[in-house]
């Protein structure tokens, strides 16, 4: 398997040894971590500048641009075990755990940091993104954003809409929408991409 940055790419071997080439900034140097890239990588994630190795064992491997989730060192300790699997917006990562917990690093402005709403995030089920924001949905089906507000990392005008009964959560570049289980569809971010529904809420 091939994996990409911007200007980078990084191939999964069998027996789960990495590859990469390209712009060394951008994810095409790898060296500084090569020695955990020998073996047992299950899969790998990307930013737009920066990797993000996913192990047997559960631990995450990044290299890449520092800014853009290449350097996880501030959350090193959270991410030695029991990662299910990673997600990415253009510039930074969130990891989720086998517990439901939620560890982010990368840009703060694009998700990579979740300190805002830490609280709430518990027994998380599912993370979905776009460039600059993620959502949680938890297995009470609340959904929690973070990220860039202009780009629906902010839900306060629709947060007691979304404190149950999400199934599934789909976006455009700027905004989500949540589909309930009532069948009713919640939407959040910038109008113009689609993060006001207002005009045709009674179709739904």
């Amino acid at each position: 398997q091939i994996f990409a940055t911007q200007r980078a790419f990084a191939a999964l071997k069998k027996g789960g040894s990495v590859t990469s080439w390209g712009d060394a900034d951008m994810g095409g140097e790898s060296f500084a971590v090569k020695d955990h890239l020998q073996k047992d990588v299950v899969s790998i994630f990307t930013t737009d500048m920066a990797f993000s190795a996913l192990k047997s064992d559960g631990s995450i491997v990044t290299w890449g641009d520092p800014g853009w989730g290449g350097d996880s060192t501030a959350v090193k300790e959270q991410l030695q075990n029991d990662v299910l699997e990673v997600f990415a917006t253009q510039s930074a990562f969130a990891a989720l755990k086998k517990d439901g917990s939620v560890i982010t690093w990368g840009d703060v402005s694009s998700g990579g940091d979740s300190s805002s709403v830490s609280e709430k995030l518990k027994q998380v089920n599912k993370i979905y993104s776009l460039r600059k924001s993620f959502v949680a949905v938890t297995a009470q089906g609340a959904a929690i954003a973070w990220g860039d507000p202009k780009w629906g990392g902010d839900t306060s005008e629709v947060v007691t809409r979304l404190r149950d009964g999400v199934q599934a959560v789909y976006s455009t570049d700027m905004a989500f929408a949540a589909v309930k289980a009532d069948g009713s569809i919640v939407t959040w971010g910038t109008a113009s991409s689609g993060g006001d529904s207002s005009s045709v809420q009674k179709l739904f």
